[in-house]
C-alpha cells in the first residue's frame, strides 16, 4: 500500500495552512515503517506551511522519516488550494503526481464557492468523500493487498 494520509488545504490570509478535509486510511504498515506512525495533520500542514510555496503553481515532494508528502499547489480555483498525500517512500512521484490531479476538487461546482472562507476541516463532510474514493480506487489499481478501512 502506498498512500496513508490525503488532505485538501488552503493557505490561511495569517500565512498558516488551514486543512479543509483529510483522509486517513487504516493501513497495515510494512516493516520498513512499523515503528513510525503517520504525521497527524497538525505536523503534515506545519510543515507544508514552512516548506511550500503556497502562492505559486508548483508541485513536489518533502521526505520525511519513514514517509514521503506529495502535494500540488493550484491556484486555479477561487482562491489557492493544496492538495497532500502522505505515503510509503515506494510510490513514484510519478504516480503520487497522478493520485493528487486526479483529487483536483476545481470542477465540483458546489464545494468551489465555500473554499475561500471554509474554516480547519469545514469541508470534511463534502470533500471527504471524494477523497475516500480516489485513495481507494488508488490502492485497488496499484496494489492486490486488501483494502483497508478508512476514518
Amino acid at each position: 500500500m502506498s498512500i496513508a494520509h490525503s488532505l485538501v488545504c488552503r493557505p490561511s490570509t495569517s500565512g498558516g495552512v488551514i486543512i479543509v478535509a483529510n483522509c486517513e486510511l487504516d493501513i497495515p504498515q510494512t516493516s520498513n515503517v512499523s515503528s513510525i506512525e503517520i504525521p497527524s495533520d497538525f505536523m503534515i500542514s506545519k510543515i507544508v506551511e514552512r516548506r511550500v510555496r503556497l502562492h505559486f503553481n508548483n508541485d513536489g515532494e518533502i521526505e520525511i522519516e519513514g514517509f514521503v508528502i506529495h502535494y500540488a499547489v493550484s491556484l486555479e480555483g477561487p482562491c489557492p488550494l493544496v492538495y497532500i498525500c502522505v505515503a510509503e517512500p515506494t510510490l513514484s512521484s510519478e504516480r503520487a503526481q497522478e493520485f493528487l490531479q486526479a483529487a483536483a476538487l476545481l470542477e465540483n461546482e458546489q464545494l468551489l464557492p465555500l473554499f475561500p472562507t471554509s474554516t480547519d476541516h469545514s469541508l470534511q463532510q463534502q470533500v471527504h468523500p471524494i477523497l475516500q474514493q480516489l485513495v481507494v480506487g488508488h490502492i485497488s489499481t496499484n496494489s492486490t493487498d486488501q483494502i483497508p478501512g478508512t476514518r
